[in-house]
């Protein structure tokens, strides 16, 4: 888990005005992807998610299914996904995943981050992966260095 239990529970009373978790869930996520699809230039909105993208694809799929095709054709196709990230980044929940995806954009916003800037995780270990939804980033080209998967994520 990226952010605490208390933490996203905290985000969710300050933001649910008396909606339902899935009332929120689904009023976010058609709420992201109309944003995205109006702000959309080919830079991929969608890339400020970071780790979060790899939790939040299959819910915008699920909740808003044409709209989240409409949003793939648009920056042309989602091919890259890492398991890895997903386990670090997964709340166990729609609600804590869409949450929390919500929280980390808003955190990347206020750091004047751009969805081209590359996100750091930290995979514990002093290891650092650098990471870009939807993109393979070779680690070796990226540190200059081998890590321990001989340079590849």
């Amino acid at each position: 888990m990226y952010y605490q239990t208390d933490e996203l529970e905290r985000y969710f009373q300050e933001h649910a005005d008396g909606r339902t978790p899935e009332q929120y869930v689904s009023e976010a996520v058609n709420s992201l992807l109309d944003t995205w699809l109006t702000n959309e230039r080919g830079q991929g909105e969608y890339k400020q998610t970071g780790g979060f993208w790899e939790a939040l694809h299959p819910i915008l799929f699920k909740i808003a299914p044409q709209k989240a095709g409409k949003y793939e054709n648009v920056v042309g196709g989602f091919t890259e996904f890492d398991d890895k990230v997903k386990d670090l980044f997964d709340e166990g929940s729609d609600i804590y995943n869409v949450l929390g995806a919500l929280l980390y954009i808003k955190e990347r916003e206020n750091s004047f981050a751009t969805p081209q800037d590359i996100h750091q995780i930290d995979l514990g270990n002093d290891e650092i992966m650098p990471y870009i939804p939807n993109q393979s980033i070779n680690s070796k080209d990226f540190w200059g260095r081998e890590d321990q998967n001989g340079g590849s994520n």
